[in-house]
């Protein structure tokens, strides 16, 4: 569930964000380490050597709070993002991004799920994203406990992803995924 156009597209509006005096955003840097293995050059080649919280990192111009957001992006047309566990793989939203995520809402940040859903895009906020930990969390209580948690507890509807779309302003088109209420 992961694809580095839909990446891309969402990078395209990091220009326009701090044109507009709106955010100042980065892709997160993935923790890497020297391999032994070398390129032509002799300089050593990178190895992944951990996770970052999630995709994007920045802060708000007009306040400063710290923004965070995970990228997802499905090619067929799903009812919800599933919320892969601790230690679990699989395609979705891992549970360490959505706690990073929690975490920075609850810290009053700007935590954000961008989700292109088969080519439409949505975006889940802050609160939301704090009830779908709250809920993933109760469910697997539940399990631990040898009771059955509610259907639909281990996922985030696509119903709470607010659709976004091309914003044109002042001269700048861009994804606008942020919404942020100035």
């Amino acid at each position: 569930m992961g694809d580095d156009g839909f990446e891309n597209e969402v990078g395209l509006s990091f220009p326009a964000y701090r044109i507009l005096n709106i955010a100042c955003l980065a892709f997160m840097p993935v923790p890497t380490v020297p391999s032994k293995a070398r390129a032509r050059n002799g300089m050593p080649y990178r190895v992944l050597s951990g996770k970052g919280p999630f995709d994007v990192y920045g802060y708000t111009c007009h306040d400063a709070r710290f923004v965070g957001a995970e990228i997802k992006m499905s090619r067929k047309r799903r009812t919800s993002l599933p919320i892969i566990g601790p230690h679990q793989h699989g395609s979705g939203l891992q549970y360490h991004q959505l706690d990073a995520l929690a975490n920075l809402a609850e810290n009053n940040g700007v935590a954000r799920i961008v989700w292109s859903n088969c080519g439409e895009v949505g975006i889940l906020h802050s609160r939301h994203i704090n009830n779908a930990l709250k809920t993933y969390e109760h469910a697997m209580k539940s399990l631990a406990s040898h009771k059955t948690p509610p259907s639909g507890s281990r996922s985030i509807l696509w119903d709470l992803f607010e659709p976004v779309d091309m914003t044109i302003q002042d001269g700048q088109a861009y994804l606008d995924w942020l919404k942020l209420d100035l």
